[in-house]
């Protein structure tokens, strides 16, 4: 097996003497996702010699769902198999015109010339696997972004594996760092995450209790301009510490020094690093990962500014039609606690964002729904009481609005803010106590339209833009 490591989580594997190629979630374009973000190092991808036989999209983020490389490689060979763990992944394939394409479970096998792949399971909320291929030369488990799950979990997933393959897993593609994309935006954490790192950690040691080999991947996505500050948030780990920690919890374990342009070839159970041979990729850059500095968040900035009379009154439409009847609506089985001061701030510009006060006398505008028992309102202002506050790019929100944008590009561009505050008191035998109210979600407004909505919308206009541009039209 030779594994060619393309960048992020993109990999191209060929196996066994017939040479199948298998790509792994294909992101051909550094810069990606709307313009949003791009891909540390910058590379020189040779994409007319990929030539896949099967093309992997392990889920449905945009980091490893690009609408716009999947279009490009089934307009260069439509007969290409796709497999994947999500059923919008596959019908947007089927209208990019692969012709083959299967919706995957877990533990799944599909058999290849000269191998075989099987899915493995995530244990976070997110539709996606991992995936093992094994042939005579070993096994190497592709973990992507799955989340390994507590230690007798990535034991048993082990087990499993050990069990299909007749032998222990060689090699592991790992995720090494836990990224936190948007805590800040948030107003969650933004310092040292010991916790998560911990967890991750420990799972890698439950892997490395037979003898293999690690190569540290699919963390490499920087936001770019004029939201790049927010990097410095974002990546609380440096490769070299994750080397020193698990070498410390699992001295036994190999850890390659991976770089994009790499191959890593598993024969007869022995993996080998060959820097920079892929004929595929050439990275151009160093590619150093910003420097954690969890002091400040970087100011909110719209990279789509426009004239904010007439947008203005349309999304105060919103509010009025939209939004807020279907925020009154999830109320409705919630009215013990009722009232909740919901708040909008609507950036302009590129102005920073700096306290509520300010906040509000910088804003294009700024509204409070107050939902009540069977009714609502919406009143000018940030209420000093609120029970969410959300900041949102005016650019940005009329983007998602016209379905071009989903609120997860938003959220991860740091056009989107939110403090949640939202809580009632209740008393019990052991006293009172602060309880979250349970019907308003996460940032409200995901309400109208909803995340998933959202995201759906904005990758079908895509995937009909491409369409027609490939038609002339």
């Amino acid at each position: 097996m030779r594994w060619h490591y393309l960048g992020h989580a993109m990999w191209l594997l060929e196996l066994g003497e017939e040479g199948t190629r298998v790509l792994f979630d294909p992101l051909l374009h550094d810069v990606h996702d709307d313009g949003l973000s791009s891909v540390s190092p910058r590379r020189e991808l040779a994409c007319e010699l990929l030539r896949p036989d099967f093309v992997v999209v392990s889920h449905r983020h945009p980091d490893h769902f690009d609408v716009d490389s999947l279009a490009w490689l089934a307009a260069i060979d439509p007969e290409c198999v796709v497999l994947t763990s999500d059923e919008l992944v596959a019908a947007v394939c089927r209208r990019l015109s692969f012709v083959q394409v299967r919706v995957l479970g877990l533990w799944e096998q599909v058999e290849l010339c000269g191998g075989t792949l099987t899915t493995t399971p995530s244990y976070g909320t997110c539709v996606e696997w991992g995936v093992a291929v094994s042939s005579a030369d070993g096994v190497v488990w592709n973990h992507v972004d799955s989340v390994l799950g507590s230690a007798n979990q990535a034991e048993r997933t082990l087990e499993v594996l050990r069990g299909a393959a007749g032998q222990g897993v060689n090699l592991h593609l790992a995720r090494w760092c836990p990224v936190l994309e948007v805590s800040a935006q948030l107003a969650g954490r933004i310092g040292f995450p010991r916790g998560t790192y911990a967890e991750l950690l420990q799972g890698l040691a439950v892997l490395a209790s037979e003898p293999t080999c690690f190569a540290p991947a699919a963390v490499s996505v920087v936001p770019l301009a004029p939201n790049d500050a927010l990097a410095s948030n974002a990546f609380p780990v440096t490769r070299a510490q994750f080397a020193r920690d698990l070498s410390a919890l699992s001295p036994n374990a190999r850890l390659l020094d991976l770089n994009v342009g790499d191959t890593l070839t598993v024969e007869r159970g022995v993996t080998q690093r060959w820097p920079g041979k892929s004929p595929y990729v050439r990275a151009v850059d160093g590619g150093e990962l910003p420097t954690f500095v969890p002091f400040e968040v970087a100011p909110l900035r719209d990279p789509w500014p426009c004239p904010s009379g007439d947008a203005v009154a349309r999304i105060r439409n919103w509010l009025e039609n939209e939004l807020g009847p279907q925020l009154s609506r999830l109320s409705g089985e919630g009215q013990n606690s009722l009232p909740v001061a919901l708040c909008l701030d609507l950036r302009s510009g590129d102005k920073p964002y700096g306290s509520v006060g300010e906040a509000c006398a910088r804003s294009a505008a700024s509204w409070t729904l107050l939902l009540t028992v069977g009714s609502w309102s919406l009143q000018p202002g940030i209420d000093p009481s609120y029970d969410q506050l959300v900041a949102v790019s005016l650019g940005g929100l009329l983007r998602v609005l016209d379905g071009v944008s989903s609120w997860g590009e938003l959220l991860l561009s740091g056009q989107l803010r939110c403090s949640d505050r939202a809580y009632r008191v209740v008393h019990g035998q052991s006293g009172g106590a602060l309880e979250r109210i349970s019907w308003l979600p996460a940032l409200f407004v995901y309400s109208a339209p909803g995340y998933e909505e959202s995201f759906e919308t904005a990758t079908w206009r895509r995937v009909d833009d491409l369409r027609r541009k490939g038609k002339g039209q």
